[in-house]
C-alpha cells in the first residue's frame, strides 16, 4: 500500500545543511537533530500511562507515531491537504533560551508546502494551551525564521473540524486502491464542456468499474476540487483545478485558517 520511505530520507530533503547535531546557534536557539532513522523521543512505548499509536500515511510512505488523538487528526488532515508535501513526527528538539536559562522543546510535527517548511505544535483547543505553550509559541515564531523554519501552534479541533476530517478519512481511504495508468486522463476528459460536475455524475458516468479511487487521488493531488467544509454526497460539486500553483497557496492557507466563530 505505501512505498518505504524513511526517516532518515525525509530529515534530508527537509534540513540537508544542518544533519550533524545542532545547527548554528542564534537568538539563543539553537535545533537538534536526531540521528538518521531516528525519532527525537520513542512515543508508542508498552509502558505508555496515555494512548498513542501509528498512523498509515500515504505522504510519508511509512507509519507515523502519534501520542495525542489532536495529533493523529491533525496528520491526517496533512495527507488530506494537496498543499502539503511532506510531514514528519518528533524531528528534533529545539534548545531555546530564556532568562531562567536553557529548555528543551520536541515539536510534533514538522511540516514542509507552500514553498515554507514549519515546526508545529498541536494542541487540542486553546483550553489545552497553558501559558507556558503560548509564551514558548510567540519565542519561536519571532525566532526561528532565523534559522530557516516557521513556528506554529496548532489546534486539532480547528483543523479537523467538521466535516473536513470525515471528508479526509473517506478519500483517503479509497487511496488503498490502485488505478489504471489512464484513468486521471479519463476523468479529466468528463470536464471538455463544463467547469464542474457532481460527485454523483463523475462516478455514474466515468468508464471505470471503479471510479472513487482515481477522483480520491486527484482530489488529494489538487487536480480537482471541492469545499471540504461541507460533506461530500453525491451532490457536491466537483471542479477541474487549472491553476495549480495559485490553487495549493489557497489550499495551504484553508488549512490553517481559523474558523470564524463570530
Amino acid at each position: 500500500m505505501f512505498s518505504e520511505l524513511s526517516i532518515a530520507s525525509i530529515n534530508h530533503q527537509f534540513d540537508e545543511k544542518n544533519r550533524e547535531g545542532f545547527s548554528s546557534l542564534r537568538d539563543g536557539i539553537h535545533i537538534e537533530w536526531p540521528a538518521d532513522g531516528e525519532l527525537s523521543r520513542k512515543v508508542v512505548r508498552r509502558s505508555n500511562y496515555r494512548i498513542t499509536g501509528k498512523y498509515p500515511s500515504l505522504k510519508a510512505g511509512r507509519m507515523l507515531h502519534w501520542e495525542s488523538e489532536a495529533e493523529r487528526k491533525v496528520m491526517v488532515m496533512l495527507d488530506f491537504c494537496p498543499a502539503i508535501s511532506l510531514f514528519q513526527e518528533q524531528p528534533a528538539i529545539i534548545h531555546y533560551n530564556t532568562n531562567d536559562g536553557w529548555h528543551k522543546h520536541y515539536p510534533d510535527l514538522l511540516v514542509q508546502g507552500d514553498g515554507q517548511t514549519e515546526f508545529w505544535e498541536v494542541k487540542p483547543d486553546l483550553e489545552h494551551a497553558d501559558q507556558e505553550t503560548l509564551d514558548r509559541s510567540r519565542l519561536l515564531e519571532a525566532c526561528l525564521p532565523a534559522h530557516g523554519y516557521q513556528y506554529r501552534l496548532v489546534f486539532a479541533d480547528e483543523l479537523a473540524r467538521a466535516p473536513r476530517l470525515a471528508n479526509a478519512i473517506r478519500l483517503l481511504a479509497y487511496c488503498k486502491y490502485s488505478i489504471a495508468p489512464l484513468a486521471q486522463e479519463q476523468a479529466l476528459l468528463q470536464f471538455a464542456d463544463t467547469p464542474t460536475l457532481t460527485w454523483g455524475e463523475l462516478t455514474a458516468s466515468s468508464c471505470a468499474a471503479h471510479p472513487q479511487p482515481t477522483l480520491a487521488r486527484m482530489i488529494l493531488g489538487g487536480q480537482l476540487h471541492f469545499n471540504t467544509d461541507t460533506l461530500l454526497t453525491d451532490q457536491t460539486e466537483i471542479y477541474w483545478v487549472k491553476d495549480q500553483a495559485i490553487f495549493k497557496e489557497q489550499t495551504w492557507a484553508s488549512l490553517i485558517s481559523k474558523k470564524d466563530h463570530g
